[in-house]
């Protein structure tokens, strides 16, 4: 279970609740947690927390073994400041529901809406 660290085409994002500084550190950190999954059994399934592109309801499951998902991410990782400059450059906006999320987590608190409505949309967790 890789939850926002690894996606089945995609990497998480450092910058979430960081400041530019933060983000290149936590990108840091990032590129060498991916290297110890990298370096786990190649036959181990990745199970992420959620999808980094939009994706059918239909009960399949969605997993790929890790050598399939470091194969299609392995221009990434040619050096450390090779995959941190290529991260930072490719983060897509923050959700704009992000703060929300941050703070009802925080609180432990369930709103009063359909929690649906709080993930729906572009998920934007994940960089490729």
């Amino acid at each position: 279970m890789t939850g926002d660290t690894l996606f089945l085409g995609a990497v998480g994002r450092p910058d979430l609740y960081a400041n530019e500084n933060e983000a290149r550190e936590h990108a840091r950190l990032l590129f060498r947690s991916l290297c110890r999954l990298r370096s786990l059994p190649q036959h181990l399934l990745v199970l992420a927390a959620h999808t980094s592109m939009p994706v059918v309801f239909d009960s399949v499951q969605l997993a790929e073994s890790l050598d399939k998902v470091f194969a299609r991410l392995s221009s990434w990782f040619t050096s450390e400041d090779a995959f941190v400059m290529r991260l930072l450059s490719r983060l897509p906006p923050t959700p704009p529901n992000y703060l929300q999320i941050v703070d009802l987590n925080e609180r432990g608190a369930s709103p009063d809406i359909d929690l649906t409505e709080l993930e729906a949309g572009a998920n934007r967790c994940a960089v490729s």
